[in-house]
């Protein structure tokens, strides 16, 4: 959701959430499972909102993962869940689709820092999976990724646009 304010400037929020899929081991019977979700906050501009323009935004945020490893009998083998706040920067071009629709292709470019919540603990693995062990303090990841969004612009200053229609263009000009 995002509110347009002075014509070329946006704020929003951001929600996500994504399932990068399971995989399972034939050996030991063990799947693994990883999924993510993140809230942001966003700032940015539209040089043009009434046409094809250049967009772009800068966002900060808090992801949580959540990665397990279960058993096939749904027995829990082990699971973290690592958390930390995320950097956006966002580029792209807005486009009018309409009098209501806008169609926005997006390059975003993400960093962030996590920590699992067994941070400086010696984690080990075992019950099926190889057996190894570990300190983890914290984790850096960076992702790139390409979208296309559509949403719906609507305008909630009816009566400016009212006023300039009757004024037909000569706002601010002075006739004798």
């Amino acid at each position: 959701m995002a509110f347009r304010f002075v014509r070329l400037a946006y704020f929003g929020l951001v929600g996500e959430y994504e399932s990068y899929g399971s995989k399972k081991d034939g050996n030991t019977g063990v799947s693994g499972k990883t999924t993510s979700g993140l809230f942001a906050g966003k700032i940015g501009m539209i040089t043009n909102p009434e046409g094809v323009a250049f967009m772009g935004d800068i966002g900060v945020g808090y992801r949580v993962f959540s990665v397990s490893f279960d058993q096939e009998d749904g027995t829990n083998v082990s699971s973290t869940s690592p958390k930390g706040v995320e950097g956006e920067l966002g580029v792209g071009m807005h486009i009018r689709a309409g009098k209501l629709m806008r169609i926005a292709p997006m390059f975003e470019f993400a960093v962030g820092s996590s920590t699992p919540q067994n941070a400086g603990q010696s984690v080990t693995g075992g019950s099926g999976l190889t057996s190894s062990s570990a300190t983890v303090d914290k984790a850096t990841y960076v992702v790139a990724s390409f979208y296309i969004s559509a949403f719906f612009d609507i305008d909630l200053d009816k009566r400016a646009k009212k006023a300039a229609a009757k004024d037909n263009g000569m706002q601010g000009i002075t006739t004798w």
